[in-house]
């Protein structure tokens, strides 16, 4: 066997059996698939011990304890080549797992490799891909300037990589940014231009309290990184958050103003997708406004991530 696929599964009904259907659906057929289920309260266990595919493993987690702890479980305890993770409310479509390792195997500089996404709505209804970019510089220049440049639920690792970057090192909101960030210093890093997984938006993805802590968090991981970089000694969460509100109040306010229109972004997008095209392309507009520089940031991206794309 030379892949294992992890999927944290968390009250997930009732995405949980299409997002499971996608895996065990793929045209590679030598992975098994580990639900790590990190206490959940409706049916989904029920869901998962109803499966009759022997290439399911279902762990149980005694009580809630978060993606990054469930995700570790599977990565400690993993013995295959390859190990690739997937979200418990999300689309692979079928030759995602074939594509990947077929691109692994060739290319052995890269350790950590996503994909393009598209965005679907609570309904399935289908959006436009966010650009992200390709190359491994280019990732990680985003990811330092806070921008996302990989799609968690895309991600497939050479097992061996987590030997020298450790696991996922934060419990909760902004983990994976850490662990981007790690494997960007140890091992080549790509996305593929292929559209390969659909990314589930819905009202329960992310509240306005998570947003901001995650802003905290991606910033965190970004000054550590550079910390490392230096030879630093990095620091808490709790001395970067003191620091942050230590800070001119205009800087703070600047701050407020980018997460009210990347709340306002994530809000309309998913108004979008569900049809609501008046309400969400009113939202996308006042994030516009919000923060005008962003909205050419995201521009500039698209262009190049089309430029990219299409060679």
């Amino acid at each position: 066997m030379r892949l294992t696929v992890v999927m944290p599964v968390y009250n997930a009904m009732p995405y949980l059996p299409l997002a499971v259907s996608s895996i065990l659906g793929q045209s590679f057929e030598d992975f098994r698939l580990v639900a790590v289920d990190d206490g959940s309260t409706d049916k989904s266990l029920d869901y998962l011990y109803s499966v009759a595919d022997p290439r399911l493993c279902v762990v149980r987690m005694p009580g809630r304890h978060g993606q990054g702890a469930a995700r570790n479980v599977a990565i400690r305890s993993c013995e295959t080549e390859y190990l690739a993770f997937a979200d418990a409310d999300d689309v692979s479509l079928p030759t995602r797992l074939s594509v990947q390792v077929d691109y692994l195997d060739r290319h052995s500089e890269i350790g950590m490799l996503g994909t393009c996404v598209a965005y679907i709505g609570p309904s399935g209804r289908p959006g436009f891909p966010p650009p992200l970019a390709l190359d491994h510089t280019t990732i990680r220049r985003d990811l330092m300037l806070g921008r996302h440049a990989v799609a968690n639920n895309t991600l497939m690792f050479r097992t061996s990589v987590f030997d020298r970057t450790g696991v996922f090192r934060i419990n909760g909101a902004g983990e994976d940014w850490d662990l981007f960030l790690r494997m960007t210093e140890v091992t080549g890093v790509a996305n593929l231009s292929r559209l390969l997984v659909h990314y589930r938006l819905h009202g329960g993805s992310t509240n306005e309290k998570q947003a901001e802590v995650l802003r905290l968090r991606y910033a965190h991981a970004c000054e550590c990184a550079l910390n490392r970089a230096a030879s630093v000694l990095e620091s808490s969460f709790d001395d970067f958050c003191a620091r942050q509100l230590r800070r001119p109040a205009w800087l703070r306010a600047m701050d407020q103003l980018g997460h009210l229109s990347a709340s306002q972004y994530r809000t309309g997008v998913v108004d979008v997708l569900e049809g609501a095209v008046f309400r969400g392309y009113g939202r996308l507009a006042l994030a516009a406004l919000l923060m005008p520089q962003r909205l050419a940031q995201r521009a500039c991206r698209t262009l190049r991530f089309l430029f990219r794309a299409g060679k």
